[in-house]
């Protein structure tokens, strides 16, 4: 069965989508492997939410096949459906791993959804958002990441927002310019 997905994954076979996402489930670890990377291949976003959930339920090399599948899946729809998992009131660890998902695509379209998501009520969910900007954020997103800084009381979440801030700052080519934008977005901070 795994050689017979691999061969159809490589053909490009979309035929095969529901027998992969079936064999996606089998206890067989190569099997689900299999199936699990001919749908990163040959699915699009109807089966964004099943690989989502092997990536955030599955051990191992499923996980792994399963978060590699999201992150190559085809579809202009993709990023829009992993961004409605990601905002769904429910699991957190499954909204998690759809903003993991987001970041792995380097989905930088949704970072406004993302950076709403820096303030969910979840800590989880909010934690993970802000972890997934680190990719996603661009500079002209600075002055809301420092913002959020700001009202956040959390210890952890503050470091986390911080870490957030370096590395999109880090990414400016201009070296000597990589702290404008902090220094600027500081100055209108009011002290609380």
């Amino acid at each position: 069965q795994a050689a017979l997905l691999n061969v159809l994954g490589a053909r490009g076979d979309k035929s095969a989508v529901d027998a992969a996402k079936g064999l996606g489930e089998s206890e067989d670890n190569a099997v689900a492997v299999a199936a699990l990377r001919a749908l990163g291949k040959l699915g699009d976003e109807a089966v964004a939410p099943f690989l989502v959930a092997k990536a955030n339920s599955g051990k191992g090399d499923v996980k792994t096949a399963a978060q590699e599948a999201v992150a190559v899946l085809c579809g202009d729809k993709v990023d829009g459906v992993l961004v409605d998992l990601a905002k769904k009131d429910g699991d957190a660890e499954l909204r998690a791993q759809a903003l993991r998902s987001l970041a792995d695509r380097r989905a930088i379209e949704s970072r406004g959804a993302v950076l709403q998501l820096a303030s969910d009520k979840d800590e989880t969910v909010a934690s993970e958002a802000v972890k997934s900007l680190r990719v996603l954020a661009r500079s002209d997103d600075v002055p809301a990441l420092i913002a959020l800084l700001n009202g956040t009381k959390d210890g952890a979440q503050q470091d986390n927002i911080s870490r957030t801030i370096v590395a999109v700052c880090e990414r400016n080519p201009n070296v000597d310019a990589r702290a404008d934008l902090p220094i600027a977005a500081l100055d209108t901070v009011s002290d609380p």
